[in-house]
Order: C-alpha cells, then sequence, then structure tokens
C-alpha cells in the first residue's frame, strides 16, 4: 500500500473542489493554447473537457491531460496545438467523483471571422425561467441578435 492510499484511507469521502483555473483567453490561429484546472476531493476527481456543452473529442490536435500532485491535487490540462477558429468557444473542465462535481468555464476566443454552432433542441417548463446561451466563436464579435420564428427578439453587445 502506499503513502498516498493509506493517506486518503483515513479521510471521509469529499466533493471535488476547485483550486485554480483558466481564465478567458485570446489567441491567434496557429497558436498553442494549454488549458488547466487543477481539483482536489476524495477519492480523487476525474475531470472532463467540454467545449460549449459538447464532451471533447481527442485527437491528433486536442489532448487531454490529468496529473496526479503530491498533496491530492488533479491537474487537469487541456492542449490544443495550432488553433482554429472552430476551437472558440465557452471550455469547462469539470471535476467529479463519486460524491460530487465541480466546473469551471470560460472562453477562448480565436481571432477570426463569427460563427454559431448547432444548439441543440431544449425542453421548457411553461412558467419556469430558461436560459438559452449561444455557443458563438470567432473574435472579435460585434454582438448576437437572437430571433425566434424569423422574428428579431433581442440584442447582446
Amino acid at each position: 500500500m502506499s503513502f498516498k492510499s493509506c493517506f486518503y484511507g483515513f479521510f471521509a469521502d469529499v466533493p471535488p473542489t476547485l483550486i485554480s483555473a483558466f481564465p478567458e483567453h485570446t489567441a491567434h490561429s496557429g497558436d498553442t493554447i494549454s488549458l488547466k484546472c487543477v481539483t482536489t476531493g476524495n477519492p480523487l476527481p476525474r475531470i472532463t473537457w467540454y467545449l460549449d456543452d459538447i464532451l471533447i473529442d481527442q485527437g491528433p490536435r486536442v489532448t487531454a491531460v490529468d496529473r496526479m500532485g503530491d498533496l491530492g491535487h488533479v491537474t487537469g490540462i487541456l492542449n490544443i496545438t495550432e488553433a482554429r477558429v472552430e476551437d472558440s468557444g465557452e471550455y469547462r473542465c469539470q471535476g467529479e467523483n463519486d460524491v460530487g462535481t465541480t466546473f469551471h468555464a470560460a472562453r477562448l476566443n480565436i481571432y477570426g471571422p463569427p460563427f454559431v454552432r448547432a444548439m441543440r433542441n431544449v425542453t421548457a417548463v411553461s412558467g419556469e425561467d430558461l436560459t438559452i446561451r449561444c455557443p458563438y466563436g470567432g473574435y472579435p464579435i460585434k454582438g448576437i441578435k437572437w430571433f425566434k420564428s424569423k422574428h428579431y427578439i433581442i440584442s447582446m453587445s
């Protein structure tokens, strides 16, 4: 039995907590970008990464790594090489263990023409509040205009 497993054996289950996380970042096409989140908890949290609420598929340009620290910290790093404007959006790191979940989200802006990702269908309950986010990318963005059934609703800057 290692010191770490013995050390954690004396503590009750603890939901994940964020210790530090990445800020909003603006970059150019072709840049290499690293986003980092540090969590703790017992059992150790698993970190997953999302772009505009969609689980990120790893590939040759986008990789995620988790590193275990000496103090029971888990550092999750998302690396993006040769960034493209399509990599723009709201990134979320989510730390999860058997007793809870925590997350942090911030935008990654890549200079380029604006675009909007396809939005998922949303189910709402009449009389309840509903928040809908626009999954956009590109930078800079002058503003966002909302339409419903081709009728203009509101503009956001």
